[in-house]
């Protein structure tokens, strides 16, 4: 696959990883992480701050560059980010967020989280990736769709808050994980899996984002909620490794969407410049560049002396 070349590698070493460090952490008896509270934080700010750069730049670069596609993960990764600063903040022994903490409350906007992210990223490929024809994202269907978003993460903190009894047990002390939690990341595993296929097809075609990118942040996405599906206990190496991949994925996914949606227009508009630079100097004439005012503000001729 020659449009992967670049992230093969890193797909390759994290795959292995995954493996080895599911045979060794099943069987090897090592004491819980101390500190890992700590670690959580620090991860899942970092992957945050992603998702809020996510948004930032596709919903800023859409008067430079409009992409429907770049404007569902925009709106998507928002709400992502916004379900995750609740996860962070509901982990288990952290501060009493609004209601009491605990592992469960903490994966209860976990799951959604995973969910949004990647229903917008399949949603994004199901759509042409183009540049968008006047009119594609009307603007006055912006705001509609992000209020649609922040009104769905509304309504998942109103449930994991206040009516947390309607929503199905996803851990219990001491035996780990329940079975829908673990489906449950399988089911997002499916989502990512659907997201991968569509990227494969794309791999070989002209694209206006980094396919290679989104491919490895896809991908990456898939391990770290693999690991998701093994941990007994919330600070375990499971767990800290699922965070670890989560974030690796996040990166990648903001250097495909700032290609796609920044450098991209830029390097057109750079070898735009050139192309035309060349066609001006192939001109045998003199050619002035003149303001309304009648001002000459450049020459171009074939002869440097003028």
């Amino acid at each position: 696959m020659p449009g992967l070349r670049g992230a093969l590698p890193v797909l390759v070493v994290m795959s292995l990883g995954v493996l080895l460090a599911w045979v060794y952490f099943s069987y090897a008896a090592l004491p819980q992480i101390t500190g890992y509270l700590t670690l959580h934080m620090v991860l899942e700010t970092l992957s945050i701050a992603v998702s809020v750069l996510v948004f930032a730049v596709g919903w800023k670069a859409h008067s430079l560059n409009p992409q429907r596609n770049v404007f569902i993960l925009a709106c998507g990764f928002l709400g992502v980010g916004i379900l995750d600063f609740s996860h962070m903040l509901s982990y288990a022994g952290m501060p009493e967020y609004i209601t009491a903490n605990s592992v469960e409350k903490g994966i209860n906007f976990w799951l959604p989280a995973r969910y949004l992210g990647a229903l917008s990223l399949l949603l994004a490929l199901l759509l042409p990736w183009s540049a968008a024809v006047a009119g594609s994202v009307p603007s006055g269907y912006r705001y509609p769709a992000l209020g649609a978003v922040l009104l769905i993460v509304a309504g998942v903190h109103a449930l994991v808050l206040f009516y947390p009894q309607v929503l199905p047990a996803t851990y219990v002390s001491p035996g780990g994980l329940t079975t829908f939690k673990i489906v449950a990341e399988y089911g997002v595993m499916g989502l990512l899996l659907s997201v991968v296929v569509l990227l494969l097809r794309r791999l070989e075609q002209p694209a206006a984002f980094n396919v290679a990118h989104l491919f490895a942040a896809v991908w990456i996405m898939g391990l770290s909620e693999f690991f998701f599906t093994l941990y007994v206990s919330a600070n375990d190496y499971f767990n800290l490794l699922g965070h670890v991949y989560k974030v690796v994925a996040y990166v990648y996914l903001y250097r495909a969407i700032f290609v796609g949606t920044i450098e991209a227009p830029y390097r057109a508009l750079g070898q735009s410049e050139k192309d035309l630079r060349a066609v001006l100097d192939a001109v045998p004439d003199l050619m002035f560049e003149v303001t309304q005012e009648g001002r000459y503000v450049r020459v171009y001729s074939q002869q440097p002396e003028l």
